[in-house]
């Protein structure tokens, strides 16, 4: 049910708007793993003339407002974020609908490393993924102690840094 390393393509059912789709865990796993999202028709097609052809004109482009989901796939095969950025998730999951392991393989997928309290990162600065109610004095004391230089963030940043597939400004995202 969930996209894997061995996904090749995510099949969209887009007939009531055309090479568009609404946002889901899927569509995030797909965008972050680079592979292609396309219409159903693709698939249709394929089968009509008994040969895979082209995608290209069946990828889907975003939502409504988001025009830029099929360039990931032909982005840079560099990752979203350096390694000297550091993810910890602090929070159950994102609207209820992505999980906190499910968020943490975002993270990674997007060139993240997760935290971890055992190894020295002292250059690294550290991205708190926690929910928007969150205690942000519980959380400065839980993280600060171990990091010097921590951003506590909604999950939104990461999610909307893959659909955009640019790290997106801090200020935007934080609690």
């Amino acid at each position: 049910m969930n996209i894997n390393s061995s996904t090749t393509h995510l099949l969209i059912d887009d007939s009531s708007t055309p090479l568009q789709c609404t946002f889901s865990k899927k569509i995030f796993q797909a965008v972050a793993r680079r592979i292609f999202i396309v219409s159903i028709r693709w698939i249709e097609e394929c089968l009509l003339r008994n040969e895979i052809i082209d995608e290209t004109p069946f990828e889907i482009h975003g939502d409504s407002t988001i025009s830029t989901m099929h360039l990931a796939r032909h982005s840079s095969t560099m990752p979203l974020f350096s390694s000297s950025v550091l993810f910890a998730i602090d929070c159950n999951s994102f609207q209820r609908t992505i999980t906190r392991n499910e968020l943490a393989e975002l993270a990674t997928l997007s060139g993240a490393t997760l935290f971890d309290p055992e190894q020295e990162t002292l250059t690294k600065i550290l991205l708190v993924l926690a929910d928007p109610t969150a205690d942000r004095y519980r959380l400065e004391n839980k993280y600060k102690q171990w990091h010097k230089n921590v951003k506590f963030l909604t999950p939104g940043f990461l999610l909307k840094s893959i659909i955009y597939q640019e790290e997106q400004p801090f200020e935007d995202f934080e609690l």
